[in-house]
C-alpha cells in the first residue's frame, strides 16, 4: 500500500508494507563477499537533480545572459524615468527643462533596449515575426 494510503487511513502499516518501503529504498550491495546496505533514496535524489539541471541547461537560450543584463537595464530606466516624473512636481522652471531632457534621454535609452531585446529574440527565434 502506498505510504499516503496508510497516512490517510490512519492504519498502522504492517510488515509487508515496511518490507515494499525498505525494498524500494534500500538495496542489499554485495561487494567483495561484503554486504552492506546502500540508502538509494540519495542516489534516487541525486539522479532527479541532476536530469532537473540538464533539463534547465538545454532550456535556456544562447543569450539568457545577455538578455537578463538588458531586461535589468530596461527595469532600472524605468525607474529612472519614474523618478524623473516624480522630480517634475517640486522643479523650478530651469531644473524642470533639465529634467526634460533628461526624460527624453531615458526614453531614446528604453527604445535602444528595447529594439536590442527583440533583435536577441528574432535571432533565439527565427521562425516567429
Amino acid at each position: 500500500m502506498p505510504v499516503w494510503y496508510l497516512c490517510q487511513t490512519g492504519r498502522t502499516p504492517s510488515t509487508s508494507d515496511l518490507e515494499i518501503l525498505h525494498s524500494i529504498f534500500y538495496v542489499r550491495a554485495v561487494t567483495f563477499g561484503c554486504c552492506a546496505i546502500v540508502n538509494t533514496a540519495m542516489l534516487v535524489r541525486v539522479v532527479f537533480i541532476y536530469v532537473i539541471l540538464t533539463v534547465c541547461a538545454m532550456a535556456m537560450h544562447e543569450n539568457s545572459y545577455a538578455v537578463f543584463e538588458l531586461r535589468e537595464q530596461l527595469l532600472r530606466l524605468t525607474l529612472n524615468l519614474w523618478e524623473l516624473l516624480d522630480q517634475l512636481q517640486y522643479a523650478s522652471e530651469p531644473l524642470r527643462q533639465r529634467v526634460y531632457l533628461d526624460m527624453a534621454h531615458i526614453q531614446s535609452e528604453i527604445r535602444d533596449t528595447i529594439a536590442e531585446l527583440m533583435r536577441l529574440d528574432s535571432i533565439e527565434h527565427p521562425g516567429s515575426k
